[in-house]
């Protein structure tokens, strides 16, 4: 049997369907496939019930992954699942060659994790799209200014009967209690915020601007002289939590803001790991968690290697099961899918936008 110019001499075609009448769309299917045994299925799926498998077609051959993608391509035309013009249109300030390794880094891996219908890529390039913009893989530290204006600089928590900035040490005249034990250390002088000047959000209270700024609060030079990667800065704003050890542990910069979906603290890294050992432990074995020089050499290819941040991603996107939560392009749909991947709703209107714009390109009528 020749397809595509591929001749297959082992190719098997299986008919389940029980319902009549049975429909299938083209965009949705599933795929499996077995690296020892040499084999790779296509899965497709009643239209009108989404559980019941019509039929697969499984390719045996050492070169089962090419001819898999001969066969999709014979079957409708493409093999890609997205295109560098689609996302063109969409993130016109992102450098052509950074959107071209994006498509191919996206293309060779998004079938294995099951991003492969346009409501899944749709929801998917909104999350990464308006976490990076496809081009910033790793979290930036904040300017001078930036310090008065960030939510994160003006947590506030409880201190006795009233409420305190979190991170005050970041400001001058203020230091710290310890920077060796957790929780969090307060500053030997408080800097009290009143109620007033609070704004609750998220379940989260944060001092004002207004307040900030009638503070006359000025940031230490040391919090800012490294930006963007001022390693001080993340060290203590990231300190005894998401599973980060002390100031002193530097678990902060070490376990900040990476990757396609800004994956942050040990607390993620370290289910980040277990999932990759899963899915990729035999055929790209890497060690991200264990705080040694080879392990933080694999964390920075999570903002430097194109192929290990899409990776990265989309072990996450399955490890918190997004494909499951996806119905469809609603805003609601959206909020919900922004929830998991970012632990609140932070640009959620960019994150819709992005969405709706990426479906619309490539949606099949």
């Amino acid at each position: 049997m020749d397809i595509e110019g591929n001749d297959y001499e082992r190719i098997r075609f299986l008919n389940f369907a029980t319902t009549e009448p049975s429909y299938i769309d083209p965009t949705q299917y599933k795929t499996g496939e077995s690296k020892e045994n040499k084999w790779s299925s296509i899965y497709f799926y009643n239209k009108n019930k989404a559980d019941e498998l019509i039929f697969n077609f499984t390719i045996f051959d050492d070169d089962y992954k090419e001819k898999r993608d001969s066969l999709k391509k014979y079957l409708w035309g493409k093999v890609d699942l997205i295109d560098f013009s689609d996302l063109k249109d969409v993130f016109k300030s992102t450098p052509d060659e950074k959107l071209k390794k994006v498509v191919n880094a996206f293309n060779k891996y998004a079938g294995d994790y099951e991003i492969n219908t346009p409501k899944k890529i749709a929801h998917f390039f909104g999350q990464i799209g308006a976490e990076t913009s496809l081009t910033n893989l790793a979290e930036d530290s904040y300017s001078k200014s930036g310090m008065l204006s960030s939510s994160l600089t003006r947590t506030c928590r409880s201190s006795g009967n009233g409420y305190v900035l979190k991170y005050c040490d970041l400001f001058t005249n203020y230091e710290t209690e310890s920077t060796n034990t957790c929780p969090f250390p307060h500053c030997t002088t408080q800097i009290t915020v009143a109620g007033t000047s609070i704004n609750l959000e998220g379940g989260i209270r944060y001092a004002t601007q207004a307040y900030m700024t009638e503070k006359a609060l000025e940031a230490k030079n040391k919090y800012f002289n490294e930006k963007p990667n001022d390693k001080d800065f993340f060290d203590y704003v990231y300190a005894c939590r998401l599973g980060n050890g002390t100031i002193d542990s530097k678990d902060g910069s070490r376990f900040k803001g990476r990757g396609y979906l800004q994956m942050t603290g040990h607390y993620n890294y370290n289910a980040f790991q277990k999932k990759w050992n899963e899915l990729n432990g035999r055929t790209k074995p890497m060690n991200f968690i264990d705080r040694t020089d080879s392990s933080d050499a694999n964390i920075e290819k999570i903002e430097t290697d194109t192929e290990i941040s899409m990776l990265s991603a989309m072990v996450f996107w399955e490890m918190k099961e997004i494909n499951d939560k996806i119905t469809d392009l609603s805003d609601d749909n959206i909020k919900k899918i922004s929830k998991t991947v970012n632990g609140g709703l932070n640009g959620l209107e960019h994150r819709q936008k992005i969405t709706k714009e990426i479906y619309e390109k490539i949606k099949v009528e």
